[in-house]
């Protein structure tokens, strides 16, 4: 009986078999197409996608930031300008686009990037400090420098900030009057502010006061452990007094922070301390605190021994003795 119906029953299981697959090929089919669809979306979308104003600035930002790792101003230059012209309010823009002209000995572009940064951002005091700078680079223009600075405080930026920069050009311009009126506002403000207490102690070297000068370096290099300048320009005032024990006592700190101290004093002597300013001579201290020579050790050379050197003296004879005695 089951013979008769084996036959059907074969050709049924064969039919669905070959519906199923069929079914799963043509399931397959439609994902394929799906895929390909989206694919070709996804490929369309990459082709037709154009950067954006934006995305190009941080594009060309982050091109001038790597050429200015490499000193290459030129291209950063290039780059920076870029982002101005895509996003004239980045204010962080035109203040690298300054620095850039500034190390390209272009000081007037520089004035002209930084004036546009000060339109942006009125309250922050960066672009007011790098133009005061930019103004005495320019030829010691120290009114220039100082009206930069109190249109800063007149637009808002803390005194605490701007002052000690407008004594210090004061100072460079030998104005000590003004830089002194600066200085003590200053350090109302923020008597923590270990430059400005470095810088209020040069302006008493200058005066000739160096027993006050030692104080204010003293103090500053308390503000300031790390400082290799304010033991330095100590040692300085109490070479001037003439106690030189604590002039060395003082230059020996210094040193031991920078090994270096006596081939870059010269420089630093250049930059901070204003004709007819005389800072005066450590040369003979640096040379006190130079390591002694090491030890000659078996200097000692032993004599080769002399033999048979004793020389035994001929025997006298007694000539006109008696005999007998």
């Amino acid at each position: 009986m089951f013979r008769k119906f084996l036959p059907v029953v074969l050709a049924v299981v064969f039919i669905f078999g070959w519906c199923s697959a069929r079914a799963a090929l043509a399931d397959q089919a439609r994902n394929n197409q799906v895929q390909k669809a989206q694919a070709g979306k996804t490929d369309k979308a990459k082709k037709t996608h154009k950067e954006t104003k934006s995305e190009k600035a941080r594009r060309y930002y982050g091109n001038g930031l790597w050429a200015e790792m490499q000193d290459n101003y030129k291209e950063a230059i290039k780059d920076f300008k870029t982002v101005t012209e895509l996003e004239p309010k980045s204010y962080k823009s035109w203040l690298h686009l300054a620095r850039d002209y500034r190390k390209s000995s272009r000081a007037m572009d520089a004035v002209s990037a930084l004036n546009n940064a000060i339109k942006l951002e009125p309250k922050a005091p960066q672009a007011y400090l790098s133009l005061m700078e930019d103004y005495w680079e320019l030829g010691g223009l120290v009114k220039n420098a100082v009206s930069t600075g109190e249109k800063a405080m007149a637009n808002g930026v803390s005194p605490a900030i701007i002052l000690p920069d407008m004594g210090w050009y004061y100072y460079l311009a030998n104005d000590k009057a003004n830089a002194e009126d600066c200085y003590k506002k200053a350090y109302k403000a923020n008597p923590k502010n270990s430059v400005l207490v470095n810088d209020m102690g040069l302006l008493r070297f200058s005066e000739g006061r160096y027993d006050k000068a030692a104080g204010r370096f003293r103090q500053a290099a308390k503000l300031n452990p790390g400082s290799v300048l304010a033991p330095y320009f100590e040692a300085l005032s109490y070479n001037k007094l003439g106690k030189e024990k604590e002039a060395l006592a003082a230059l020996k700190k210094a040193v031991k922070k920078d090994g270096n101290l006596q081939k870059e004093s010269a420089g630093f002597n250049s930059k901070f301390f204003v004709p007819p300013t005389d800072p005066g001579d450590l040369s003979k201290l640096f040379a006190k605190l130079q390591p002694a020579p090491p030890a000659l050790k078996n200097m000692s050379v032993a004599a080769p021994a002399l033999k048979n050197m004793s020389v035994t003296a001929p025997e006298k004879k007694n000539k006109g003795t008696a005999k007998g005695k």
